[in-house]
């Protein structure tokens, strides 16, 4: 199906556009058999069933209901004659139902068809950009395996070669080890959130509880870069019903990044915010900011910004796959609000 056509039977249409457009059918079917001549009942009851047909095709099943009945109304020999014998009244009834009830059927079978349609190519396009996507991702892989694990061999065969131990060569494969370590692992971990292939076990938790946890847990990172993190833990409960060993994963990786991506000797400010409807959870830095055509690609697995962490820090571009994946089991959401050069706030939203 060519992506025009596809386009137009998926694209969302108003009741105005799906109806408007049904019943300029059903008039322009009457004008041109009014130009035909020696109009025959069967001929002008054709071009009705035709646009009920296109009418399905274009609007659904509504619009095709609504097409019949007014074209069978339209028809002089579908009128209701004066009632002057039960059999001519009958009769006309009966003609009038037979009509209805085979353009219901028409329609009934035409959307049927056109769901099938649209389902199928929506199947065949998942397919292939599953196939894509599972091509990049050994593609990425192999790249970003590739790199650590010939630096360890390289360091290794060097240390082998030496006769002291070199503390240095040592610092560098446990370096790349840890490297292909947590990348093998955020693979696992993408892996079973793209396949849903988890057990979300949902629970009343503090989320304030659960913010300092992960602030215990990343200071030493934040320590080592001399960055200050800035938190003023509310007075009051916020609560939220989630899996806390998740939605931890979820918030540490935001934290990691925004630790990442910031210069040694600048602030990280925290928020805990809420709404009527939801609770806010704001990280903010003083990095390098990203520009606004990068903020969706953020979040495509393996994607990396042009800004390298700015201590050298590894990154896999799993982080923030997961974070979404994570957050949607919760039907919560994130946003990215940030400008080069002034730093990114990601906003965690939790519904209450």
């Amino acid at each position: 199906m060519s992506d025009w056509i596809k386009d137009y039977f998926v694209r969302e249409k108003s009741v105005l556009n799906r109806y408007g457009l049904s019943l300029l059918l059903l008039a322009t079917s009457f004008v041109v058999m009014n130009f035909v001549s020696n109009i025959e009942q069967v001929n002008l009851s054709s071009a009705i069933l035709g646009a009920v047909v296109l009418s399905a095709i274009h609007g659904g099943f509504g619009p095709a209901i609504a097409v019949s009945l007014i074209g069978a109304l339209g028809l002089d020999f579908f009128y209701v004659a004066p009632i002057h014998s039960v059999l001519d009244s009958l009769n006309s009834f009966l003609r009038f139902f037979i009509f209805i009830s085979g353009s219901m059927l028409v329609s009934f079978i035409v959307v049927l068809l056109r769901n099938s349609l649209i389902e199928t190519e929506n199947f065949r396009h998942d397919l292939q950009e599953n196939h894509r996507q599972t091509n990049n991702l050994m593609a990425v892989i192999a790249h970003d395996l590739r790199n650590p694990i010939g630096a360890i061999k390289g360091f290794a065969d060097l240390q082998r070669q030496s006769d002291t131990l070199n503390l240095d060569f040592i610092e560098r494969i446990y370096n790349n080890s840890n490297f292909c370590l947590e990348l093998i692992e955020d693979l696992q971990e993408f892996s079973s959130f793209r396949h849903s292939n988890f057990t979300l076990k949902p629970n009343p938790i503090d989320l304030n509880s659960a913010l300092r946890e992960v602030l215990e847990s990343i200071q030493p990172l934040a320590r080592k870069k001399d960055i200050q993190i800035v938190f003023e833990s509310p007075t009051t409960d916020f609560t939220v019903k989630a899996d806390k060993n998740l939605l931890r994963r979820a918030i540490q990786n935001i934290m990691d990044n925004a630790i990442k991506y910031s210069p040694s000797g600048t602030v990280v400010t925290i928020e805990l915010t809420e709404s009527q409807h939801d609770l806010q959870l704001k990280v903010s830095d003083q990095g390098l900011g990203i520009k606004e055509e990068e903020i969706k690609k953020i979040f495509t697995p393996f994607y990396k910004t042009p800004h390298k962490p700015t201590n050298g820090e590894s990154s896999t571009g799993l982080g923030l796959a997961s974070v979404v994946s994570i957050l949607k089991a919760h039907q919560g959401e994130i946003k990215v609000s940030s400008q080069p050069g002034a730093g990114s706030c990601f906003t965690i939203h939790l519904p209450k």
